[in-house]
C-alpha cells in the first residue's frame, strides 16, 4: 500500500496548483501531492511535499477525507490537508513544471485529461464547497 500525502494550498480564492514536468504524468495539473517517506509523520511528509513542489512553506489547518485509490493495480491512500502559504523560501523542484495560482473555475475547466487524478481533484473541491473538513486534532502520534 502507498501512502500519498499532500496540501490544498489556498489563498483568498485561490488555489495554489503544479503541473508535472517528467515521467507519465507530465504537463498535468494536480494539487502537491506526494509519497509518505519513511519515519515521516504525515503532516510532515504533507508540509515536504508542498515545499518541494511549490517553494511554500504552509500553515495546516484542516483535514480532508482520506480517500483509497486503485490505479494500475496498486492501493493508495490520500491524505491532504487544507493549508495556507506561509512565505514562499525557494524555487520548486525540477520535477514541476510550472506552479500557478486558480480559481477554481479556473480548475474546473482544465480538460480532464490534462489533470494527474482528475476524479480525485476534482473530489477535493467537492470537500471544500460542502466543508467536509476535520480538526487535525483526529491525528494522534503514538512513538
Amino acid at each position: 500500500m502507498n501512502v500519498v500525502v499532500g496540501c490544498i494550498v489556498k489563498k483568498e480564492d485561490k488555489f495554489l496548483m503544479v503541473k508535472e514536468g517528467h515521467g507519465r504524468c507530465q504537463g498535468m495539473w494536480n494539487f502537491p501531492i506526494g509519497h509518505l517517506e519513511e519515519n515521516e509523520t504525515i503532516i510532515e511528509g504533507a508540509k515536504r511535499e508542498t515545499l518541494e513542489e511549490t517553494g511554500y512553506e504552509v500553515d495546516i489547518h484542516k483535514m480532508l477525507p482520506i480517500t483509497e485509490l486503485y490505479q494500475n493495480n496498486k492501493k493508495y491512500i490520500l491524505i491532504r490537508f487544507l493549508a495556507t502559504p506561509k512565505e514562499k523560501i525557494k524555487d520548486y523542484e525540477s520535477t514541476i513544471a510550472e506552479i500557478k495560482w486558480m480559481r477554481q473555475e479556473e480548475i474546473l475547466n482544465i480538460p480532464k485529461q490534462d489533470f494527474r487524478g482528475y476524479e480525485s481533484n476534482i473530489q477535493v473541491l467537492e470537500y471544500l464547497n460542502k466543508n467536509n473538513l476535520f480538526s487535525t486534532d483526529i491525528l494522534q502520534i503514538m512513538e
